[in-house]
């Protein structure tokens, strides 16, 4: 696919920072991270069978012209916020049909991240989904991606050549070569 940058420029948004000291072994320690008071994120590992899985090729304007993609499409498993008042498991269900567009017979957790614990005290949840039958995707109006099916040797071969560097994604697709297959 054919893109162009059309412009850019700084936007900032007011977030919760926090400042904290803390006497820790005898030392005081003064550090600012952010503070995220949830929901937190989920990311899903949907399993068509115990060796294939599927990802979404996905526009990320962020990525484009980096170091990781020249184009700004990115491989990563399904997944997002997780809504005020909904559970892991239901906000699991609904990025799978939303993002790859399947329902899913099975959703089950796995394990719970933290994302970036020098920074933040956000956490991503991770959680296994199978019995997948196709339904319709319901993309965001700003969301470009491609459901696509990998089976578990192609994932190891792209895990190691770098191509699927997104850090969840890589975690969760590695949880599934090792403990899940």
């Amino acid at each position: 696919m054919d893109s162009k940058r059309l412009s850019e420029k700084k936007v900032y948004r007011k977030e919760e920072y926090v400042k904290v000291v803390d006497r820790v072994e005898g030392r005081l320690i003064e550090k600012q991270f952010r503070r995220i008071k949830g929901p937190y994120t989920v990311t899903v590992l949907p399993l068509l069978d115990k060796d294939t899985v599927l990802l979404v090729r996905q526009y990320r304007p962020a990525m484009r012209g980096s170091g990781f993609s020249r184009s700004g499409f990115i491989y990563e498993l399904p997944g997002g916020h997780v809504e005020k008042g909904e559970s892991i498991v239901k906000a699991a269900r609904r990025e799978t049909e939303e993002e790859i567009g399947y329902t899913a017979k099975s959703v089950k957790f796995l394990y719970t991240g933290a994302i970036t614990p020098w920074s933040s005290d956000a956490g991503n949840s991770v959680l296994v989904a199978n019995g997948l039958t196709k339904s319709k995707k319901k993309l965001d109006e700003d969301e470009l991606m491609e459901t696509v099916q990998f089976k578990a040797d192609e994932i190891e071969k792209r895990l190691k050549s770098g191509k699927i560097f997104d850090l969840t994604t890589r975690d969760g697709l590695l949880y599934w070569l090792m403990f899940l297959r």
